[in-house]
């Protein structure tokens, strides 16, 4: 293969590595697979190109297109070769920074011994002084991690899975403690002691499960997030997506529903961003530990919570707006920014300033009054709710009769 050959194969394999929440999901064939856009050291969007050093990988991952025993097509970068087509990319003005994984060729030490070469090469010979965030490989040695601080802004290690014993069944060749938790706690060291420049981020699978075995809930992915943050010091844990790939022990399994994903991010934002503490957000699990999926999460919550006061938009403070569904950061600053241009009347004021009253209508009070549209609104919202409930099931004196 060529060079544009290659950044199509080992970018459009490189697409289930998250490089922010507003990556882009193209898997068009090409060189163009190998772009997204991603966070970068300033939590800016930026255009990343975002490939594997090498798509040959040593472990057979049950849930993985490029697991040992599976057929891909496969490539592989020279550390010369993929640093020079990054920087004929970022010449041309294509890319800002870069976003480096691979499949575990060999070891995972020789293994990331290529792309920190890769990265030097970019460092030294080009130049480049931008972004790279790499990924650290499972079971990477203390050296290889402390050598990639010196090179790359962010590093981030994908967990999956949210304790061990769901990597049962995976076949993934890889030991919790020595493999996950090992350069986790090498990672956290380096972090606090300031050498990684832009942080440390991890990602758990939204999905997966073992052939016969159930995929962690949403509730045991949420506790493994909170987990991962606290114990590791991770700036972020982001939620990836199973997806059946042929040629894999799961290639018949169903997929998650997309929405999960979307809710679990949405519910890490409430605690991140809104200050909503541990137990409140524990409300928004339904009894079978999921996130609802006709519910976001701010709604849920506050739904478990029917007997707090409707908030006064006119005199709440900016924060105590921010936990009004329907509320957003921006919502609630204009709400607060403009309060000398006179009292919030109805809903039509609220909306005016980006408020999605069909949501809010039965949580706020104007002037002291409840919106004339809250009871509907409200009745709209328990509908939904009792949607999601378990179906009501005839029962028979004689159950051998029914079909």
């Amino acid at each position: 293969m060529d060079v544009t050959e290659k950044l199509g194969v080992l970018g459009s394999a490189a697409r289930f590595e998250i490089a922010g929440e507003r990556q882009s999901t193209s898997v068009r064939p090409g060189p163009r697979a190998a772009l997204c856009v991603g966070d970068t050291a300033q939590e800016a969007p930026g255009t990343l190109l975002r490939v594997l050093q090498s798509s040959y990988c040593e472990h057979d991952c049950a849930y993985c297109p490029l697991r040992r025993s599976n057929d891909p097509r496969r490539a592989s970068f020279a550390p010369e070769e993929l640093a020079g087509a990054f920087a004929d990319q970022w010449a041309r003005g294509r890319v800002s920074g870069l976003m480096l994984s691979s499949a575990t060729e060999g070891t995972a030490d020789n293994s990331m011994a290529r792309m920190l070469d890769t990265i030097q090469i970019l460092r030294t010979r080009h130049q480049f002084d931008g972004y790279v965030h790499l990924k650290v490989l499972p079971g990477a040695s203390d050296a290889a991690i402390k050598h990639a601080a010196t090179l790359a802004d962010r590093l981030s290690l994908n967990v999956e899975v949210p304790g061990p014993e769901y990597l049962e069944g995976l076949e993934t060749g890889k030991r919790w403690q020595q493999d996950i938790l090992r350069p986790l706690q090498q990672l956290r060291e380096l972090n606090l002691a300031g050498e990684i420049r832009a942080g440390v981020t991890g990602q758990l699978l939204v999905g997966v499960a073992a052939p016969g075995s159930t995929a962690a809930s949403d509730r045991a992915l949420a506790d493994g997030s909170r987990w991962l943050r606290r114990e590791f010091d991770l700036r972020r844990v982001h939620f990836g997506t199973f997806t059946p790939a042929i040629g894999t022990p799961l290639a018949e399994a169903l997929a998650p529903d997309p929405r999960r994903r979307a809710r679990l991010y949405q519910w890490d934002w409430l605690g991140s961003h809104y200050q909503y503490a541990d137990v409140e957000l524990d409300a928004a699990f339904d009894s079978a530990g999921n996130l609802p999926l006709a519910l976001d999460p701010k709604l849920a919550v506050t739904m478990a919570h029917p007997g707090e006061r409707p908030v006064e938009v006119n005199t709440a403070s900016y924060q105590d707006l921010l936990r009004v569904p329907g509320i957003g950061p921006v919502s609630a600053r204009r709400i607060v920014d403009l309060r000398h241009l006179g009292a919030l009347r109805d809903l039509q004021d609220l909306r005016l300033l980006g408020v999605v009253t069909s949501r809010a209508a039965p949580f706020v009070l104007l002037n002291g009054r409840r919106p004339p549209e809250s009871g509907a609104a409200l009745h709209r919202i328990r509908r939904a709710l009792r949607a999601m409930g378990p179906k009501p099931v005839q029962l028979s004196l004689w159950p051998e009769l029914t079909s």
